[in-house]
């Protein structure tokens, strides 16, 4: 196997941990809708659990982000990239932005980015 660099363990350790938490969530959630009780009802700790599950997901996200755009050949980054500034900030639109990139890639060298990139905005998604 490759060896990976400091940032992509990080991004893989992150993603592991906002996998986690989002099974977690859901395993929570299938608890509620099988006591009939609504998610709004739920004890304050299900809240802090969604927080937490979202800045993983996010910082997850924030990772594969930068591993994708350093992977991208320097047109496709400068486009990438202008596009992201053109969003204005807004999360939901460089999430659709950059799953666009991804998805439109269909290079063997940056299948694993890509799969990891699409996997970090999927989970991201879940939680905004």
């Amino acid at each position: 196997a490759p060896e990976q660099t400091p940032g992509v363990e990080h991004a893989y350790a992150a993603l592991a941990e906002a996998q986690a938490s989002l099974e977690a969530a859901h395993a929570h959630e299938a608890l509620l809708h099988a006591l009939n009780e609504a998610p709004e009802h739920a004890p304050p700790v299900a809240h802090t659990h969604a927080g937490a599950m979202a800045e993983h997901a996010q910082a997850a996200l924030a990772c594969e982000r930068e591993r994708w755009i350093a992977a991208l050949p320097a047109g496709a980054r400068a486009k990438l990239e202008k596009a992201l500034a053109a969003a204005g900030g807004d999360p939901e639109k460089e999430l659709r932005i950059l799953v666009a990139s991804a998805e439109a890639d269909t290079t063997k060298v940056r299948a694993a980015a890509k799969q990891a990139l699409l996997q970090a905005a999927a989970n991201v998604a879940l939680v905004l």
